[in-house]
């Protein structure tokens, strides 16, 4: 597990099959053995072990994130969302399983209605979290609302945001809500950011 931390792929894959030679592997250990398939490009073995821990009736809740990342890296979106489903009601106070339905759900190509309700009740919870609040802006915007939208994202801090497709949702909020002020300032961090990472690379 520690070399695995530290991005040392073919040893800790190394080690993981060796010790369940001899032992049954923990379900995190299984995880961090299906994550060294996919680096080593074994991708079928990494499906096989996910699908069993979605299987599992008894996983560790603090596993469930990257059990539904792992089977969405793999292609397996409804096991995926079911999961993250499984993440909600165990951890009901927690946004970051809702997020993961929402977000399940778009790549599922769900109706953007259904997707609404659970990223307002993830910013109910975590009204902090600008994922949560740029997410259901968007969502906002894509069910038609995008004054309501544009409404949750006009007092962040343009300038200080560096995530380019965020930049990029709020952009086209805020050009739908004829709120161009706003729009022209996300052109212009959007530009900013484009620049200096253009520096960086020469």
């Amino acid at each position: 597990m520690l070399l695995l931390q530290r991005k040392h792929f073919d040893a800790a894959q190394w080690s993981l099959e060796t010790a369940s030679i001899l032992v049954p592997l923990a379900h995190a250990s299984q995880l961090a053995l299906a994550e060294c398939y996919i680096d080593s490009g074994f991708v079928e073995a990494a499906r096989s072990i996910y699908c069993y821990l979605a299987a599992a009736i008894r996983i560790d809740s603090e596993l469930l994130e990257a059990l539904a990342d792992g089977l969405g890296r793999v292609g397996e979106r409804d096991l995926a969302l079911d999961v993250c489903r499984e993440a909600a009601q165990r951890l009901p106070r927690s946004a970051g399983p809702l997020l993961g339905i929402a977000y399940y759900l778009r790549r599922l190509r769900r109706p953007a209605a259904s997707v609404l309700p659970y990223l307002k009740r993830a910013f109910d919870l975590d009204p902090r979290n600008l994922e949560c609040r740029i997410g259901l802006a968007w969502m906002l915007h894509a069910t038609g609302r995008s004054a309501d939208g544009a409404g949750l994202l006009d007092e962040l801090q343009v300038a200080q945001l560096e995530c380019v497709r965020s930049l990029t949702m709020m952009h086209r909020v805020f050009e739908a809500a004829a709120e161009y002020n706003f729009a022209s300032a996300c052109k212009y961090r959007l530009d900013s950011l484009a620049a200096q990472r253009l520096r960086e690379r020469s």
